[in-house]
């Protein structure tokens, strides 16, 4: 699986501490999923495309102004998972093209099968 980490990184239940301090509850039942993506911002539409150093290549519509990108990219990710935007968090790379996003309500298998590039 590339650019996803299997192993949960927090406990059901268990609190996870966003950057801007609010508490978080994870109430799906199942573990966080950590994945990391590589975006390329102001891209002609949102689209997976690839891979990038072994990581996850998206492109996003968004220009990476003001949190544009970041919050189109929590919102392309959530939505191939079929999941709400809730439950995509961004956990480092707010200013950088890597990006480490943390996943609630999903298995790790099935984000890799539905963020697998074609």
């Amino acid at each position: 699986m590339v650019g996803i980490l299997a192993e949960p990184l927090h406990g059901i239940g268990s609190p996870v501490y966003p950057r801007r301090g609010a508490v978080v509850q994870n109430r799906t039942g199942m573990p966080t999923v950590r994945i990391e993506v590589y975006v390329q911002p102001g891209a002609s539409k949102t689209e997976l495309a690839g891979l990038h150093d072994g990581l996850i290549k998206i492109r996003i519509a968004a220009p990476a102004l003001e949190n544009a990108a970041n919050l189109a990219l929590i919102e392309f990710v959530a939505k191939r998972l079929g999941i709400a935007k809730r439950f995509v968090r961004l956990a480092s790379g707010s200013t950088s093209r890597r990006k480490v996003l943390d996943v609630d309500g999903a298995s790790a298998a099935e984000i890799a099968e539905r963020l697998r590039p074609a």
